[in-house]
């Protein structure tokens, strides 16, 4: 290192130190004119983790700078000079000739010692500029950590409750503005404080938490909020309203009662079918002499990734199950607020007000560009076929489309607005990638293929043993995860690479090999 950093004519301001597993050596910051100040110290290191790799520290500006693009910016001031880590220090690493130390090298320099869950695409955000949505988020996330397309998302799927058959579609029963959300999150990120300030969104008269049916008549745009833990409670709510929708802030709860692992119990049968239609199929009997008849469900829940793998477990949930009827949204945030400031909503509730009032008198009917459908038609005949994790994601896009037309004013879902929510479609799709569950006959089978999958996410870079018990969440044993790997390295479905670093101990990594794709 000290070699790469004089080759390329990196200042020095001290000497190797310390911290715990990392050592720290400082430096003379390449975006030194970016800073806010020019104090220097140790405030940029670059630093080296035993049984991590490379990295790039900068408390300036430049903090979100990586080892790469550090790496890369030193390199292209120099760029007709030459540096090899492998010739210079080919103690660095074990292999069994000169590319297998390169390759190891590199796989050193990828590995991200800080990452603590399989990386998640980027969410995005700008598909919502120029909406109530991203301004409420906006907001909302001020003083927090929870991100912003929690927000967006659950103020989407509240609108959708509100506005139910007040908003369709032109010519396609089945494009509603309904949405099944579900927030995947980390415990203790706040999903109190998510579910609370999303409730604000809505005008309080717009989304209740009961009604009588002998003193109150629901506004035609309104909802009633709902957790029902059996299909005898649904059934009651809907027979006060038929625009339920349903809340979970813990929804492990809800996939216990509806019993997912097995076939399915009753609750569980009408929500699924509730996604595509208003007849819920409840019947009468001993106990329910009155049967509602109508209903349009509507469902914002939160789960943790772990208790989502574990419901899930062994089955094939996005093809016929509820789980191909979810919109994940997903987030690796693991930062909490020591206090939590009053959310001010300003003129957002008035502004909404104005929509449902003009909802209530008049349906907005909404038709979709030929031009539009043809994208969509495309992304989906390219990218769908025989993949169970796109199932109804083309619903779930068309929905967010005609979500994305009705909140601009619009009563066309234009090319460009497809395009937004084909964005859209390519985040949910990579999420239910990330999420999906693992199969397998019995818990070891199931292991192996969590592992794997983890592995899959990650390439081509490699991960190290600690890392994958952090990203399963205590789901799997740290022994089955050794197991896992063992077993996979045999079966040649992962690679295993032993690194001697000059400084700290040995250790390994573990990445998918070409073979198990």
């Amino acid at each position: 290192m000290d070699k790469f950093l004089e080759t390329y004519e990196v200042a020095t301001t001290g000497d190797w130190f310390p911290k715990g597993q990392q050592w720290y050596r400082p430096i003379v910051c390449p975006w030194l004119a970016e800073h806010e100040n020019s104090n220097q110290g140790t405030s940029t290191c670059i630093v080296y983790t035993e049984g991590g790799g490379y990295g790039f520290d900068c408390k300036h500006r430049c903090e979100s700078k990586t080892w790469k693009e550090f790496r890369a910016e030193v390199q292209g001031r120099f760029s007709e000079r030459g540096f090899s880590f492998v010739e210079d220090a080919p103690e660095a690493v074990i292999g069994r000739n000169k590319s297998d130390v390169a390759q190891a090298v590199e796989i050193v320099e990828e590995l991200d010692p800080e990452l603590k869950a399989t990386p998640l695409p980027k969410y995005p955000i700008d598909a919502f500029e120029d909406t109530i949505y991203l301004d409420f988020a906006k907001r909302a996330a001020e003083g927090n950590f929870v991100p912003l397309e929690f927000f967006v998302e659950g103020a989407m799927t509240y609108a959708g409750a509100i506005s139910a058959l007040n908003i369709r579609h032109k010519r396609s029963e089945e494009i509603t503005a309904r949405l099944y959300t579900v927030l995947l999150a980390f415990a203790g990120i706040g999903k109190g404080t998510t579910f609370r300030r999303i409730r604000k969104f809505a005008p309080a008269h717009r989304i209740m938490d009961d009604v009588n049916p002998e003193k109150s008549i629901p506004k035609t745009c309104s909802a009633l909020l709902a957790r029902p833990a059996s299909e005898n409670g649904l059934n009651d709510a809907l027979l006060k309203h038929v625009h339920v929708l349903l809340e979970f802030e813990e929804m492990d709860r809800l996939m216990e009662k509806t019993e997912i692992k097995g076939s399915g119990g009753a609750l569980m049968s009408i929500i699924r079918t509730c996604f595509d239609d208003i007849r819920p199929g409840i019947t009468t009997c001993k106990g329910r002499e009155v049967a509602a008849d109508t209903a349009f469900l509507s469902l914002l829940g939160a789960m943790t990734p772990s208790l989502w793998r574990r419901a899930m477990e062994g089955r094939d949930s996005y093809g016929s199950g509820l789980g191909g009827r979810f919109n994940l949204v997903a987030s690796n945030e693991d930062r909490t607020s020591s206090t939590l400031l009053s959310m001010d909503v300003g003129d957002l509730e008035t502004r909404l007000e104005q929509i449902f009032s003009k909802l209530d008198g008049e349906t907005a009917v909404i038709d979709t560009d030929s031009a539009a459908l043809k994208l969509l038609d495309e992304w989906w005949n390219d990218n769908s076929r025989g993949k169970p994790h796109y199932n109804r994601v083309n619903v779930i896009t068309h929905r967010k489309a005609l979500h994305l037309a009705w909140i601009r004013g619009l009563s066309v879902i234009t090319p460009e607005i497809m395009r937004q929510a084909l964005r859209l479609a390519d985040y949910l799709v990579g999420v239910r990638e990330v999420f999906a569950v693992s199969k397998g006959e019995d818990r070891a089978a199931i292991g192996e293929n969590r592992v794997l999958h983890i592995l899959w996410q990650i390439s081509p870079k490699a991960v190290s043993a600690r890392q994958i018990v952090a990203f399963l969440d205590g789901t799997i044993s740290r022994a089955g995860v050794f197991n896992a790997l063992k077993s996979l390295t045999g079966s040649g479905e992962a690679d295993r690479v032993q690194i001697n670093p000059v400084i700290g101990r040995p250790y390994a990594v573990f990445r998918a090999s070409k073979l198990s794709r």
